[in-house]
């Protein structure tokens, strides 16, 4: 039976798990892979929590299953998740200084296959080297603690620090630097960010840029310190030679059952505090909510649109127009000043009378005698009608007047 203490943080993980699924699988869809690689990495930290209070979140925590098969998995991603989250917002703020320095076009893009395995290189390869070096240092298999469910104890000695602590601090370093040059490069470049965006095939705009550098400034603010903290306070404790024989006991295989009350579960709360904010940078924008209703559309299920009336066309015979107060284009936009169909229409009445042309090949009975006009056959003028309504339904049209006088 859980107590109060292990159903708060089986709601809180269970909760944060749900928040993450949809900007993970909007980052999917832009192939954002550092980005993707740290989601994984929380929603892997948030359901292996969910999963470790549940079972060993209650009083006889001691009494429950012995975990061998899934701790020895768990523990094992979980010590690498500690650096892999710093390794993958490295990796993210490389990109963002990458497109806004515009150094290496190739870099930029998303289908660069250099690209592809510079961030796949400094997201995977040391949280595998630290998963695959934790075996030399661990003085047990696994202990189980309470709430926290699995986890690897690490000796004190000398090895543990350069093979496991020191991690964190040496990745912390580029992080910062490139956090802080896509900050201040953005800022002198405030005014051509948009345009700069645009050139470099990057697929952001100047708010989803705007929010990828906020959550790699929030997500460095919460996980350098705690690294470079760790790192110090087992760096200057007392710190013994490491000896094979002496980490490696005859009671290594054996799981100890610990409980240091809600001490370990900070790290929960860092995890639960950063998917909360992934899911309002990136779960509420308008391209995730385009995302929602596309999923819904699938599974038969319409949602009125939002922006119908602000985009909708109406044709009238007398009348195109779009039904807003302000421009779809922008100022510097060659479509921000086209003419409505009806303003066509008015220029291309005022350019007849001008010439003296007719609408049809009779003369009206109050035409003043001798007045010589020059008719356009009706068939002809019924024809440009026509044609300039089907084009202007299409949107893509353009007209151009040319009058000879013979």
């Amino acid at each position: 039976m859980l107590d109060s203490i292990a159903s708060g943080v089986a709601a809180m993980c269970f909760i944060s798990f749900i928040l993450l699924i949809p900007p993970f699988l909007w980052h999917c869809r832009c192939k954002n892979v550092p980005v993707i690689c740290l989601l994984v990495w929380l929603m892997f930290l948030d359901l292996n929590g969910f999963i470790n209070v549940v079972i060993w979140g209650g009083d006889n925590f001691y009494q429950a299953w012995d975990g061998k098969g899934w701790c020895d998995v768990t523990a094992l991603l979980e010590v690498g998740s500690n650096v892999g989250k710093i390794c993958a917002i490295t990796a993210l703020a490389l990109n963002l200084y990458m497109i806004l320095s515009a150094k290496n076009p190739e870099y930029t893009q998303n289908t660069s296959w250099k690209k592809l395995v510079i961030d796949l290189s400094i997201c995977l390869i040391t949280p595998i080297f630290i998963m695959s070096t934790s075996f030399i240092v661990q003085i047990s298999r696994y202990d189980i603690i309470k709430y926290s469910g699995c986890m690897m104890i690490f000796s004190e000695t000398d090895a543990t620090i350069g093979l496991q602590y020191i991690w964190g601090v040496i990745w912390s370093v580029p992080a910062l630097i490139l956090c802080s040059l896509t900050l201040v490069t953005f800022f002198q470049k405030r005014k051509d960010a948009n345009d700069i965006l645009l050139c470099t095939n990057s697929g952001l705009n100047l708010k989803r840029f705007a929010r990828l550098l906020i959550f790699c400034i929030l997500v460095i603010i919460a996980m350098v310190p705690i690294a470079t903290y760790h790192f110090y306070q087992k760096a200057s404790g007392e710190v013994a030679k490491f000896v094979w024989s002496e980490v490696h006991s005859w009671a290594w295989g054996l799981p100890l059952y610990l409980d240091y009350g809600m001490l370990p579960l900070y790290s929960r709360f860092i995890n639960f505090a950063l998917s909360v904010i992934t899911f309002l940078l990136f779960g509420l924008g308008a391209d995730a909510v385009e995302m929602y209703r596309e999923i819904l559309a699938k599974c038969y299920i319409k949602l009125p649109s939002k922006n119908v009336k602000e985009n909708a066309v109406v044709y009238e015979p007398n009348e195109m127009k779009t039904l807003t107060n302000k421009s779809n284009f922008s100022d510097n936009s060659p479509l921000s000043n086209a003419p409505t169909m009806h303003e066509f229409e008015s220029r291309y009445a005022s350019v007849l009378a001008e010439f003296d042309i007719a609408e049809s090949p009779q003369a009206g009975p109050s035409s003043p005698p001798g007045a010589k006009k020059v008719g356009l056959p009706a068939a002809y003028d019924t024809q440009l009608q026509e044609l300039m309504r089907d084009r202007a339904k299409s949107g893509d049209f353009s007209f151009k007047f040319e009058v000879r006088q013979v």
